[in-house]
């Protein structure tokens, strides 16, 4: 009996040993499927990588734009304080206006004085004879 169990241990030895190299072949074909997934898994990571670099990019001109914005800002700033001041140079002092107003109303009041007082001085004179006369009866 010693040899039937013998045998029977070695027939079992060799399932064990067909099931071992059976699970030997699965294990295989998953580390090959493995390989594979972290073959994707590393294209996938450059492509990730790529985008990144591509977005990087774009931050830094979007920085640079923003930056841009800024001096734009500051610029167009500038030039309105700078029009508002040119405009404001072209306006003339209206202190200065009613003082020429005033000037002119006098210079005005006494041309006209000047020629009225000489008319008003013979009418004056015309009428004095008139009124002497009427007072003469």
């Amino acid at each position: 009996m010693a040899e039937n169990e013998l045998a029977a241990i070695k027939a079992r030895l060799e399932t064990v040993d067909a099931g071992v190299d059976r699970m030997d072949a699965r294990f295989d074909g998953i580390d090959a499927r493995l390989d594979r997934m972290d073959a994707r898994f590393a294209g996938v990571d450059a492509r990730f990588a790529g985008v990144d670099a591509r977005f990087d990019g774009v931050d830094a001109r979007f920085d640079r734009l923003e930056t841009k914005l800024d001096e734009t800002r500051h610029e167009m700033r500038l030039l309105h304080e700078d029009l508002v001041h040119r405009i404001l140079a072209l306006v003339p002092d209206p202190a200065e206006i009613e003082r020429r107003f005033r000037r002119a109303d006098d210079e005005l009041r006494e041309s006209i004085e000047r020629r009225l007082e000489p008319l008003e001085a013979a009418e004056r004179a015309r009428r004095r004879p008139d009124a002497s006369a009427s007072s003469k009866p």
